[in-house]
């Protein structure tokens, strides 16, 4: 009953949000809200484990940590895979 948030690498990178409905969020309003947010693809699907998913473009660890704690109260001890976020741009 965990958030999952992770990264992909391949040739692009993806995060993903897994179990956001036992919060009682609606995955597509969550999504059209990233989406407008940061201005990237966001998609609702099917993941391995027939459960649904968030599916972003990019790694959007930070952003999402941050609305999920921020906006909609979810503890960090609910959230796992946060050391996966990006440490901050390079001079």
């Amino acid at each position: 009953m965990h958030n999952v948030l992770a990264a992909f690498s391949l040739s692009f990178k993806v995060t993903t949000v897994d179990n956001l409905d036992v919060f009682g969020l609606d995955l597509k309003e969550f999504a059209h809200e990233i989406q407008i947010a940061i201005q990237c693809s966001c998609t609702v699907s099917k993941s391995s484990s027939n459960k649904m998913q968030v599916v972003i473009q990019g790694n959007q660890i930070a952003f999402v940590a941050d609305l999920l704690t921020g906006k909609y109260r979810i503890s960090k001890k609910y959230i796992n895979g946060l050391e996966k976020a990006p440490k901050g741009k390079r001079k």
